[in-house]
C-alpha cells in the first residue's frame, strides 16, 4: 500500500475538514467539545498553521494539522478514516510533520490528545512521551464522569526514523 502525503492548498480547506469530521465522528461518544471554541480548535490557530492530507490510492484518507510555538512544532487533528486505521498512515503523518519541524527549527513535536480514546499508546510508539494529564474540562463524555487531556512531546529526530516508507513526494 502506497501512501502520498502532500500539504494542502487553499482549496484543500474543506476536504481537511471533512477528514477530520467524519474521523472524529468514531470518538464523538468518548468526548465533545462544550462550546463552539473547543469545536474548531484549530480554525482559531492563524499564522503558519498547514495542514497535510495522507493518500491511498486516490482517496483522501488522513490529515494532520502543525503550527509553530516558540521551539514546538504543534500537531492539532490528526485525523485517519477509520477503515484505514492502523496502517501506518498515523505515522506517515507524522513523520512528515518531523520534516515540517526540521525545516521550521523546531526541536520537537507537542500535541494533547484525550486519554479514553486509546490515542496515548499509538502517540507512545511514535516516541512520544507524556508531559501531563489533567482534567479536561472543555469537553463531555457519554461515557464517562469526566475525560482526561494528555500533553505529550517528542524530540524531532535527525532523519525520517520513525518512518517505514517514505511520506510522499518532496517535503514540506
Amino acid at each position: 500500500m502506497l501512501i502520498s502525503v502532500r500539504q494542502t492548498t487553499v482549496n484543500d480547506q474543506t476536504l481537511a475538514n471533512e477528514i477530520r469530521e467524519k474521523a472524529f465522528a468514531t470518538v464523538r461518544h468518548i468526548y465533545r467539545p462544550i462550546d463552539d471554541r473547543s469545536r474548531d480548535p484549530i480554525g482559531n490557530i492563524g499564522g503558519d498553521r498547514i495542514d497535510v492530507i495522507a493518500t491511498v490510492e486516490g482517496q483522501n484518507v488522513g490529515v494532520i494539522g502543525l503550527y509553530s510555538e516558540e521551539d514546538v512544532l504543534r500537531i492539532v487533528g490528526l485525523a485517519v478514516l477509520n477503515e484505514f486505521r492502523r496502517q501506518g498512515i498515523a505515522r506517515q503523518l507524522v513523520c512528515y510533520a518531523d520534516r515540517v519541524a526540521r525545516k521550521r527549527g523546531a526541536t520537537s513535536l507537542g500535541l494533547y490528545t484525550i486519554a479514553e480514546t486509546g490515542n496515548v499508546q499509538l502517540f507512545h510508539r511514535l516516541g512520544f512521551i507524556v508531559l501531563h494529564e489533567r482534567i479536561a474540562e472543555w469537553c463531555s463524555s457519554t461515557f464517562f464522569e469526566v475525560v482526561h487531556e494528555v500533553e505529550m512531546k517528542r524530540v524531532v529526530p535527525a532523519n525520517d526514523e520513525f518512518s517505514n516508507e517514505q511520506g510522499g513526494p518532496g517535503t514540506a
